[in-house]
Formats: C-alpha cells, sequence, structure tokens
C-alpha cells in the first residue's frame, strides 16, 4: 500500500543584531540571533484512510562570524541552534469509525553549523550536527554545498540512514527535492517554497 504525506507550512522569524564588546583591543564580535516560528498543517494518507492535523514548531538560531576572533579574513560563521517541534505535542485524527488518534511527541534539537564562504568559486558550504532529545537522541549530520545561491546539494547521515537532496531557486521560489533511506522503505520529499 502506499503512504503519502502533505505538509503545509507558513513560517515566521525576527532578526536581532548585537555587537558583543569583548572588552580587548576594543575588539567588538557581530552576533546575529534570529527568533521564529512555523505553522503547520498535515495531512497524511495510508491505504485508504485520512488523517490531519496542525502543529507548531519555533526555533532560535545565533550566528557568529570566526573572522574577527582569529583574525583570518576567509574563514566563516558559527552557528548555533535551538529548534522545538511539535510545541504540546500535535495529534493526528484519522478518518476511521473510532477518530482514531496518533500523537507526534514534542521534540526538542540542539545543533552546530559551519558556515565557510568560497568567494573565488560563487560558493557556500555549510558542515552541520544536531541531536533530538527524543526517539533515542538521534544525530544527525549534513553537509550543503551552495553553488551562487541559486543552486544547493545536500547529504546527510543519521541513525544508519543516508539522505540525499538538491534545491533550485527561481527568483522568490525554491523547489526541493530530498530522497531519505530508511529500514522501511525509501521515502522521495518533494517541495515548494516562496519567501
Amino acid at each position: 500500500f502506499n503512504s503519502t504525506d502533505d505538509l503545509l507550512q507558513f513560517g515566521f522569524s525576527n532578526h536581532v543584531h548585537y555587537d558583543a564588546n569583548m572588552g580587548w583591543l576594543f575588539l567588538k564580535i557581530p552576533i546575529d540571533f534570529y527568533l521564529g516560528g512555523k505553522i503547520k498543517y498535515i495531512k497524511r494518507t495510508i491505504y485508504n484512510n485520512l488523517g490531519t492535523g496542525t502543529g507548531f514548531d519555533v526555533g532560535f538560531i545565533s550566528t557568529m562570524p570566526l573572522a574577527p576572533i582569529f583574525d583570518l579574513d576567509w574563514l566563516g560563521n558559527l552557528n548555533f541552534g535551538i529548534n522545538m517541534q511539535d510545541i504540546g505535542g500535535t495529534t493526528i485524527t484519522w478518518d476511521t469509525e473510532t477518530n482514531h488518534q496518533d500523537k507526534i511527541l514534542f521534540n526538542s534539537k540542539v545543533g552546530y553549523s559551519l558556515f565557510q564562504p568560497v568567494p573565488q568559486y560563487k560558493t557556500n558550504l555549510i558542515f552541520s550536527i544536531d541531536q533530538d532529545y527524543v526517539y533515542n537522541k538521534i544525530r544527525h549530520y549534513g553537509f550543503e554545498y551552495q553553488y551562487d545561491e541559486k543552486l544547493f546539494a545536500r547529504l546527510g547521515y543519521y541513525d544508519k540512514n543516508w539522505t540525499t537532496g538538491v534545491s533550485v531557486k527561481i527568483r522568490t521560489f525554491f523547489i526541493d527535492y530530498a530522497f531519505v533511506a530508511n529500514e522501511l522503505g525509501n521515502s522521495n520529499r518533494i517541495g515548494l517554497r516562496i519567501r
């Protein structure tokens, strides 16, 4: 049988800039903070049944340039993030006679990434790691290659599974594709984002 998930998300965020005075040689390190959230509508189809639900996520990212700290102009940024998914739990209600409900557990993630620009090749490289705090504290490792801020290629690894993906930016639209390997069966994910 087939199983599909449709997800519609609306995200919003706010950016705050702060210059941290480190006190030596009048050095100030610019730190940017981003706080945001998203509301999501989930539609799941398994065999001939349909389940729907809504959820809410919030996240926080701070980014700090490494160049002024190490006095090396070519160094990129170090990022730290916290993501709280399905706050309060997200309930999927099925169209069965009993209106069965599945609960998606509240999950929090903590992660780090290194963003390294390579301007002579119009390229950015991102290396990342994060960890869930439910689901057996699974760690995710990722690498992203960005070309000219229009083409994005990704490779990831989690819990003995590989993932890969690509995104293309056309004006304000992003078309996303991801392949996720899993012991229950491989998944293909297709997305459209508007920024």
